[in-house]
């Protein structure tokens, strides 16, 4: 279709960037770069081609080349960009050692786009690992991350990144509630003896602490 496409019109823009794309999501960088800067050079600052330059050059491990094409996107286009542009951006500031940067840019991915899994699962890592075991705030913020995982797992039940990083705390976090609890075979409701303090999404284990 794309060949079609360009002997209908060669210079139109979307097809350059259709190109990009199928040759980036095949894992030929080189060739997707190729039709990612032939469009800005043709068509100036198209912000598919600029988040297809971003993605080119993160997966080339040039993460400044990287920030700064997301950054441009940002610039040129601040609300088309969307959350998604956020997250490259603050994937980019990560891997060049700008925590504080990164996390500020999954905070306003976040404020965008309140169901932006790789917003809140950026957050929530990155509080997860600045924890403080002596700080006052040490147990609010803890939850606070596990709830933001809690509710990227509500959004998507298939990311496997939300899986992994609730597993692990739910294995080595367990807190012991007390009472007990029944539920009938087949059924998907269970009845506690006493009120728990639950948020939407967290898990239970049912069985003795030992």
């Amino acid at each position: 279709q794309f060949n079609r496409a360009t002997k209908i019109d060669g210079l139109f823009p979307m097809t350059w960037i259709g190109r990009g794309m199928l040759h980036l999501t095949a894992g030929r960088t080189d060739q997707a770069q190729f039709f990612f800067e032939t469009t800005l050079k043709q068509c100036g600052q198209v912000l598919p081609a600029l988040l297809g330059m971003a993605a080119v050059r993160f997966k080339k491990e040039d993460y400044a080349g990287a920030l700064e094409m997301y950054g441009r996107a940002m610039a040129l286009f601040p609300e088309k960009s969307g959350s998604e542009t956020r997250v490259g951006f603050g994937l980019a500031c990560y891997r060049l050692g700008q925590v504080d940067r990164a996390k500020a840019a999954f905070q306003r991915a976040h404020a965008m786009d309140p169901k932006n899994v790789e917003a809140m699962v950026g957050l929530a890592i990155l509080d997860l690992a600045s924890l403080d075991e002596t700080a006052p705030d040490y147990r609010a913020r803890t939850e606070n991350a596990i709830r933001l995982l809690s509710t990227a797992n509500l959004v998507d039940h298939s990311n496997a990144l939300v899986q992994n990083h609730l597993a692990n705390h739910y294995f080595w976090k367990w807190t012991p509630v007390p009472g007990t609890v029944s539920v009938e075979a087949g059924s998907t409701v269970v009845t506690a003896s006493q009120p728990m303090s639950l948020d939407s999404g967290e898990r239970v284990r049912i069985g003795l602490d030992r």
